[in-house]
């Protein structure tokens, strides 16, 4: 059957299928890239993709420590997160309060909601204390 024989309706219903599938598809993708994290407890509308979590992360650290980015980098080859900072005068609480509030400054900046947020700290959360109980 040539395209010229289909009705609009026909042309309509194949393009509303196309774009469902589309659709399945994408969302599949999102919860698929949200499964290898511990929490994968959210839903693929509120994903930040990891690699801008990551990014704004060390930058919300880099702030927290009065550091640069790079400076963050080279003390973490040499030293653990727990002696850059102490090595920087803070607590493990108040450098985990501060990152926080830097991150969620950081990432509502970039036009993420609330929850898309939430989401990612509450991830960088159990990540830390995973980390902590090893």
């Amino acid at each position: 059957m040539k395209l010229s024989q289909l009705s609009k309706i026909e042309i309509l219903t194949a393009i509303s299928i196309v774009v469902g599938l589309t659709s399945s598809v994408a969302g599949i993708g999102a919860t698929i890239a949200s499964a290898d994290s511990p929490a994968s407890t959210t839903q693929s509308s509120t994903l930040i993709a990891r690699s801008v979590v990551r990014s704004d992360k060390l930058q919300a650290m880099a702030g927290a420590l009065n550091l640069t980015t790079a400076q963050v980098q080279t003390d973490l080859k040499t030293h653990n997160l727990k002696q850059v900072i102490a090595n920087a005068g803070l607590t493990q609480a108040t450098f985990r309060q501060k990152v926080q509030a830097q991150l969620t400054s950081e990432l509502q900046g970039q036009g993420y909601s609330q929850t898309q947020i939430d989401n990612a700290l509450q991830h960088y959360q159990s990540r830390s204390q995973h980390r902590q109980n090893q």
